[in-house]
């Protein structure tokens, strides 16, 4: 879907005016989000796909917005309370008002999927008549089609070490093209994974590649563990004999403890340091 009617006066719908009272203009924004979410999701080869992308979960929205993931959830169970949105099963969330506000442009095109006359209605009634079109250029039938995965993504995809929210990581993916070169980036997640096994970090630890890419971490500077020089060898005050580093024991050349070796030093002038 190329472009959703938004009413000037959507804000005025009942459903809307409650989810504004309930949880203010953080939760207008979130819904009109997940809304374009969806909407992208819905062609001409998937007319009825009014679902949000399986891999846009709550930390991406969050992220995404600049909300806590606490309030993220709150406001979509209000707004499937009030039908605003649907769930499908346990989790799958979609918005079945959507197709009847779609643009005259992917109207057109649905109806010339079908190749007759449909009707397109919601849940609260609204309804549309939706009319073949005779003809639609090469050129819009290619551009109503969801952009193609680069294949530099792929790359991306497959090497980074986890493998969570692919379409939002494919979002981040494309803004962090316009900064940065692919090979940038790819440098910085093979620095990442050696930093993890170098760590031992657990999976539950890892970054999702779309917060990866989001925070800019390709130029993180690579946290290297100091390696402890090993301390010089003490030697026996008496005899000059090399000792372990161990606190405690015993010179092993002559015997002295090494709990007497500092009073040894205080009272013997010429011992060995």
């Amino acid at each position: 879907m190329k472009w959703t009617e938004h009413e000037t006066t959507a804000h005025a719908d009942p459903k809307v005016r409650k989810l504004l009272r309930k949880h203010g203009a953080a939760a207008y924004g979130l819904y009109w989000f997940i809304v374009e979410l969806i909407g992208q999701g819905i062609t001409a080869d998937n007319p009825e796909n009014g679902y949000l992308p399986t891999d846009v979960d709550g930390e991406f929205l969050a992220l995404e917005l600049g909300m806590e993931q606490e309030d993220v959830k709150a406001i979509l169970n209000y707004a499937v309370s009030i039908d605003l949105f649907q769930r499908e099963g346990a989790a799958r969330l979609k918005c079945d008002a959507l197709l009847s506000r779609c643009g005259g442009y992917t109207r057109k095109k649905l109806a010339k999927s079908v190749g007759q006359s449909r009707t397109v209605s919601d849940k609260v009634g609204h309804i549309q008549e939706v009319s073949a079109h005779p003809s639609i250029s090469s050129s819009e039938s290619s551009s109503s089609k969801i952009p193609k995965i680069p294949k530099t993504f792929d790359e991306f995809w497959e090497l980074y070490p986890l493998k969570k929210g692919k379409q939002a990581a494919l979002m981040k993916y494309k803004i962090a093209l316009k900064s940065v070169d692919h090979a940038r980036l790819i440098a910085g997640v093979r620095r990442y994974i050696g930093e993890l096994k170098r760590d031992g970090t657990e999976a539950q630890f890892i970054a999702h590649p779309a917060t990866w890419l989001h925070q800019g971490r390709w130029d993180d500077e690579t946290g290297v563990k100091l390696v402890e020089a090993e301390k010089p060898r003490k030697v026996c005050p008496a005899c000059g004999e090399a000792a372990p580093n161990a606190t405690t024991g015993s010179c092993l050349e002559c015997g002295l403890e090494k709990t007497e070796w500092v009073a040894y030093r205080e009272t013997h002038p010429e011992a060995h340091v």
